[in-house]
C-alpha cells in the first residue's frame, strides 16, 4: 500500500533500495526511517547542500558520487502492537503499520532539516543553540598527538532551501519573514572557511563565542520551540500558502521538531501525515477522512497537497511538476562552503492560516514521538548515524506499480510476511533478487545456522563434548565450558574467532556459536569456550533453559572470519582495531586474547619480549553495548588490558546510559567510557589519523549488528583503511 501511494503520486524513474530492520527498540518509537547518505550538490542559488540519495538517484546524472548500497534505511519497533489491513477492526491500542510505513518512507526521501544541536555532539555538553550540519575534514598529520581539522562551512539539506522564518509579533504589516538560509550564511562568515584548528573540540570552542553563532544559533532554537514561526515555503508560492512546520515541542526534541508539520495546524486535515505524533487506533481511510476525504484523482488521498508541494520543491518530480530543478556535482570533493549574499531573502504577505482545514478534535495521550538521528555533528562524508541492531539479514525485491523498492528485512516477527503486504503490488508477484536462489514461500522462515553458512568450509567430523561449567556473565548471557573424552581432544583444533556448529539431542535445529576461549588455552587445559545469548531460537533456548553440568553434544568447526598468525605476518600486520557490537564480542575476545598471550615464561612486564613475541605493536578495541551490565567479558578485557598496558586499549561505549553507572560497580580509570552514544566517524578518525603513516600494516576486525558493520565498513573506508584490511563476521 505504501509503496502504491508514493508512485501513484511521484514518478520514481530509478528504483529506490529499503533496507528495513524489524528489532526491539525498548523504547516509544514505532518505527525510524532515514535517508542512507546525504549528498552534497549545487543548488540553483549557487549554494552547496545536502541532498538525500533516493532523490539524486532520479536526477540521473552521467557522473554520479558513489551510492550507497541501499537508499533508505528504516527500523521496525518489534514490541508494537501493528495492525495490518485484515486483522478485522483495529483496536485503540494498535498502531496502523500502513500510516507508519508511509510516514516514515518520506523521511527517508528526504524531508527532514539539518538545523540540529549538532555542536553538543562534539562539546558534550549543551549549548543550547542550533546550526546545519558543520562540514569538517580531519586533516592527515604526521603528528599522532594531534587532530587537526578544516572548517569548510555549515551545510544545510535541500529540505532547509525552503524554509522560513517569521518575526515574533505577527502582527507586523507588512509580514516580513527571513530565509532560513540566511542564517546559514550568516554562520559561515565564521572563520571564514575554510579554517583550520587543532581539533574539533577546539573549532567549537571558538565556534560557540564568535558573533556569528551568538546572532543565529541560539535564536534559532528559541525559534524551534515556539509554535508557528517556521514554514517551509514552496517553490513559486506566496507566503499565505506555506506549511508551518513542528515548533511547538518544548524542550526541542531532535528529529522531531522542525523535521515535521505542526501538529496543532494539520490534525484532522488534508495534511496529517507528516506531523510528528501518530495517534493508534486509526486506519489510513479513517486519517482520510477525518481529514475531510482529500483525493486528486490518483488514489492517494494520505499524501495531502502540502506534502506534494514540499516534494516537488525539493526536486521529486510528479505529473505537474514534470521538470524539477536539477542542482549541479561541484567540481571538487574538498568543497569549501562560503556565505553567500544571494540567500538572504525577505518574504512580504500574510503568514499561513493556523488550522486552516478542521479544527482539531482533542485526541488521545498514547502517542508516539518519532524522533531519530540524521548524522552525527562531526563526520564530514554526510553518512547517517545509524542505531544498531541486532538481527540477522535476508532479502528480496518487492514490486509494486511504478517502481521496485529492494526491501531488507529480518524476521523477527511471527507475522513477517504480514510486514511485506504493505510493499505488494496487487498481482502478490515477487522478484527475487538474482544474487539469492530461492522461493518466495522460504521468505516467512528464518534461515537457520547451517543455511547461513552453508558456503563456508567447516570440518568434516563431529566432537562430542561435555558440559563441565556453567557461567552467567551477564542477565541474559551465560558461558558454558566443554571438555572432549580423552579419545577425541588431538581430533579438535580451532583458529581464533572461528565458531561451532552444535548438535544437541532432541533439538532438530543446530546451533551455531562463536568460541570465546582460544587454542593456547585449549592445549592447557583440554577444554573450550561458548557464550550464549538467550533467545527464542531452540539451541540457544536449550543452553538457558535445560543444559545442565554433565550433559553431552557433538560440535564442529567452522568459519573463515580468523586471526591467523602466519597470515598476518607475512601481511605484515602491526597495529590491530577490534570492533565488537553487543555479543560480537565473542570470536573478537578469542583473537585478541591470543595475540596477548604469554607463552612459556616470557615476563608480562617486559615490553620489549612482549612486542617480539605478538608480532603486533598496538591493539585497540571499540566495544558497544545497551549497558555496563552487558558489557560481556569486561572484567577479562581489562585484567588482559592491565597486563599488556602498552598493548592493549579499550573504548566501551554505553549506548543506552547517560551517565556512569553505580560506584559500586568496578570501572577502570584507564579505559574510556563514552555514555549515551555510539561508535562514529570521529572516533575511527581518530584512531586511523593516529596510525596515518602505517596504515598499510593496520588491519580491522568487526562483529555486530548487520547496519553497524555497514556504516563502520563505509567510515572506515573514508578515513583512508583499504577494503581488504577490512575483515567482517558476516554470519
Amino acid at each position: 500500500m505504501a509503496g502504491e501511494i508514493i508512485s501513484s503520486v511521484f514518478i520514481i524513474e530509478v528504483p529506490l533500495t529499503l533496507n528495513a530492520t524489524f528489532s526491539n527498540l525498548n523504547d516509544s518509537s514505532i518505527l525510524v526511517a532515514n535517508p542512507s547518505r546525504f549528498i552534497p550538490l549545487i543548488s540553483e542559488d549557487g549554494v552547496p547542500r545536502l541532498y538525500p540519495q533516493s532523490l539524486v538517484k532520479q536526477f540521473k546524472f552521467d557522473v554520479h558520487p558513489e551510492f550507497s548500497n541501499c537508499d533508505i534505511y528504516a527500523q521496525f519497533n518489534s514490541g508494537v502492537n501493528f495492525w495490518f489491513n485484515g486483522d478485522g477492526p483495529i483496536s485503540p491500542a494498535q498502531h496502523n503499520i500502513h500510516t507508519v510505513i508511509l510516514h516514515e518512507l518520506f523521511h527517508g526521501l528526504g524531508f527532514t532539516s539539518a538545523w540540529r544541536n549538532h555542536i553538543d555532539t562534539i562539546l558534550q555538553y549543551p549549548t543550547n543553540a542550533l546550526s546545519p550540519v558543520p562540514y569538517l575534514i580531519y586533516k592527515k598529520t604526521n603528528n599522532l598527538s594531534s587532530n587537526p581539522i578544516i572548517f569548510q562551512g555549515f551545510i544545510e539539506t535541500i529540505f532547509d532551501k525552503f524554509l522560513v522564518v517569521l518575526p515574533d509579533d505577527k502582527t507586523l504589516s507588512p509580514l516580513i519573514s527571513t530565509s532560513l538560509s540566511a542564517y546559514t550564511s550568516k554562520l559561515n562568515e565564521f572563520g571564514p572557511p575554510p579554517t583550520e584548528f587543532s581539533t574539533p573540540t577546539t573549532f567549537a570552542e571558538s565556534l560557540i563565542v564568535s558573533p556569528q553563532w551568538k546572532s543565529v544559533a541560539p535564536l534559532m532554537l528559541n525559534k524551534s520551540i515556539i509554535a508557528n514561526t517556521l514554514v517551509f515555503l514552496p517553490r513559486g508560492f506566496q507566503l499565505v500558502n506555506g506549511t508551518y512546520l513542528e515548533t511547538s515541542l518544548n524542550p526541542y526534541i531532535s528529529g522531531s521538531s522542525i523535521s515535521h508539520v505542526s501538529y496543532d495546524s494539520y490534525t484532522n486535515s488534508q495534511d496529517f501525515l507528516m506531523r510528528c505524533k501518530l495517534e493508534p487506533g486509526f486506519t489510513i481511510s479513517d486519517l482520510i477522512s477525518k481529514g475531510g476525504n482529500y483525493q486528486n484523482g490518483d488514489n492517494s488521498g494520505a499524501i495531502g497537497p502540502r506534502l506534494r508541494s514540499i516534494m516537488e520543491s525539493m526536486g521529486y518530480k510528479t505529473q505537474s511538476n514534470s521538470n524539477p530543478i536539477i542542482p549541479k556535482i561541484p567540481s571538487s570533493d574538498n568543497m569549501t562552503i562560503l556565505p553567500n549574499l544571494n540567500v538572504n531573502i525577505t518574504f512580504q504577505g500574510p503568514p499561513p492560516p493556523i488550522n486552516s482545514y478542521y479544527h482539531k478534535v482533542s485526541g488521545t495521550n498514547r502517542f508516539v514521538v518519532n524522533s531519530f538521528t540524521i548524522w552525527n555533528a562531526t563526520e564530514h562524508s554526510m553518512n547517517v548515524q545509524l542505531s544498531s541492531f541486532d538481527s540477522r539479514i535476508t532479502f528480496c525485491n518487492v514490486v509494486f506499480e511504478a517502481t521496485i523498492f529492494r526491501v531488507y528485512y529480518v524476521h523477527r516477527l511471527n507475522r513477517i510476511q504480514r510486514f511485506l503486504k504493505p510493499f505488494v503490488s496487487k498481482t502478490g508477484d515477487y522478484k527475487m533478487s538474482e544474487q539469492q536462489n530461492f522461493e518466495a514461500d522460504k521468505l516467512i522462515e528464518k534461515p537457520n545456522h547451517l543455511e547461513r553458512t552453508s558456503h563456508i568450509e567447516r570440518q568434516k567430523s563431529r566432537i562430542p563434548a561435555e558440559i563441565i561449567s556453567i557461567i552467567s556473565q551477564t542477565p541474559t548471557i551465560k558461558s558454558f565450558l566443554f571438555r572432549p573424552p580423552p579419545s577425541y581432544i588431538p581430533e579438535f583444533s580451532f583458529l581464533p574467532g572461528q565458531w561451532l556448529d552444535v548438535f544437541i539431542p532432541n533439538v532438530p535445529i543446530v546451533g551455531g556459536f562463536s568460541l570465546t576461549s582460544t587454542p593456547h588455552q585449549y592445549t592447557l587445559t583440554n577444554t573450550f569456550e561458548l557464550s550464549i545469548k538467550y533467545s527464542t531460537n531452540p539451541p540457544a533456548k536449550w543452553f538457558h533453559e535445560n543444559a545442565k553440568i554433565g550433559d553431552n553434544v557433538e560440535v564442529r568447526v567452522g568459519g573463515d572470519f580468523v586471526w591467523d598468525e602466519r597470515k598476518e605476518q607475512e601481511d605484515g600486520t602491526e597495529c590491530v582495531l577490534f570492533i565488537a557490537g553487543g555479543v560480537g564480542i565473542n570470536p573478537l575476545i578469542s583473537m585478541f586474547t591470543s595475540i596477548l598471550e604469554a607463552e612459556n615464561n616470557t615476563n608480562a612486564n617486559d615490553m620489549k619480549n612482549q612486542m617480539k613475541k605478538v608480532g603486533v605493536k598496538k591493539i585497540r578495541l571499540l566495544y558497544s553495548a545497551r549497558s555496563f551490565n552487558e558489557l560481556l567479558f569486561y572484567n577479562r578485557i581489562e585484567k588482559l588490558r592491565k597486563e599488556w598496558p602498552q598493548v592493549l586499549e579499550c573504548k566501551y561505549f554505553l549506548t543506552g546510559e547517560n551517565a556512569p553507572p553505580s560506584q559500586s560497580l568496578s570501572i577502570s580509570d584507564e579505559s574510556e567510557f563514552y555514555y549515551g552514544q555510539r561508535i562514529s566517524q570521529k572516533i575511527l578518525g581518530d584512531i586511523i589519523m593516529k596510525e596515518c603513516e602505517n596504515l598499510e600494516k593496520l588491519k580491522c576486525f568487526i562483529c555486530g549488528p548487520p547496519i553497524m558493520r555497514d556504516n563502520l565498513i563505509c567510515w572506515l573506508k573514508n578515513v583512508g583503511l583499504v577494503e581488504k584490511r577490512i575483515l567482517i563476521e558476516k554470519w
